[in-house]
């Protein structure tokens, strides 16, 4: 199973980069490229962090400007085309609406994801049965038709985990273990997480309640980060989970969570304890 081809989303965001690049390398400020082409800034920001696609007509008058090599304007040309392609019939995303749409999209495709979990598992990692004792706990309380179609949709989301050409990192707190009681389903998921530890494109990084406070412990998040080989560009998209509402950060404010992310990298236990933390937290012998 491969992942999925660069998102339309995706495109606009190299494209943009690409442009940011350009101007950047001719020393040039955003505010100058936008007066001298006739642009207003918040529409050239919009253009460089991917939210927009440029008219044919304002991206060859903006290319010429920059003075674009024919095989970089070729590039950038293809991003942005290929930014309009809808989306495949019968693709999973399809069951979904909205920002949550484009995270489905943007996750099966992603090359890296990295994952943090503040306050809740990723539901990437839980069990059917986890998944169910969350969903049953949730307040206000879901009607079965809900339970029945969250787990299943969360469960079919799971197969990215089985794409080899995909890598994902999750730092997870201690906290967001302990929000579930002790139980069967509990020490299941700690198993199953164990597991997961041992395969090759999975690294789990858990920060442990020894670690004390530190800069965004609590938010749950994920970044996708997709890399244009042949031009080594390489652009972020991220959303923030906060209590089951989603926001799309682009550009800069990927960029700054990324930082975050790197920071919260250094109080986490490196991926080759995951097994005997676990372990510890559990009982089970470490894998």
């Amino acid at each position: 199973m491969a992942r999925d081809p660069i998102p339309a989303l995706v495109r606009k965001s190299i494209g943009g980069q690409m442009l940011v690049d350009l101007r950047e390398a001719r020393g040039l400020r955003q505010n100058v490229v936008a007066d001298t082409l006739g642009f207003s800034q918040p529409q050239m920001t919009q253009w460089e962090t991917g939210q927009y696609v440029p008219s044919a007509t304002n991206l060859e008058k903006w290319l010429d400007y920059l003075e674009a090599a024919p095989a970089k304007r070729d590039k950038i040309n293809e991003h942005f085309a290929l930014a309009g392609e809808p989306l495949p019939k019968g693709h999973l995303a399809r069951r979904f609406k909205g920002d949550l749409r484009k995270v489905v999209i943007l996750e099966g495709a992603a090359p890296v994801s990295f994952v943090k979990a503040g306050m809740w598992l990723p539901w990437i990692v839980q069990t059917p049965a986890y998944l169910e004792e969350g969903f049953r706990r949730w307040r206000p309380k879901q009607s079965e038709a809900e339970i029945t179609k969250g787990i299943r949709d969360r469960v079919a989301r799971q197969k990215i985990l089985e794409n080899d050409d995909q890598h994902f990192v999750l730092v997870i707190d201690q906290a967001s273990l302990a929000r579930m009681p002790q139980s069967k389903v509990t020490e299941d998921q700690l198993r199953h997480l164990m597991e997961l530890s041992q395969r090759k494109n999975v690294e789990l990084q858990f920060v442990p309640f020894t670690a004390g406070t530190y800069a965004g412990q609590e938010l749950d998040y994920w970044i996708f980060e997709y890399t244009d080989p042949s031009e080594e560009t390489t652009v972020h998209v991220a959303y923030l989970d906060r209590y089951n509402s989603l926001s799309l950060l682009h550009g800069s404010r990927s960029e700054e969570l990324r930082k975050t992310w790197e920071e919260q990298l250094k109080v986490a236990l490196p991926p080759e304890e995951a097994s005997s933390f676990l372990s510890f937290l559990s009982g089970i012998r470490p894998l």
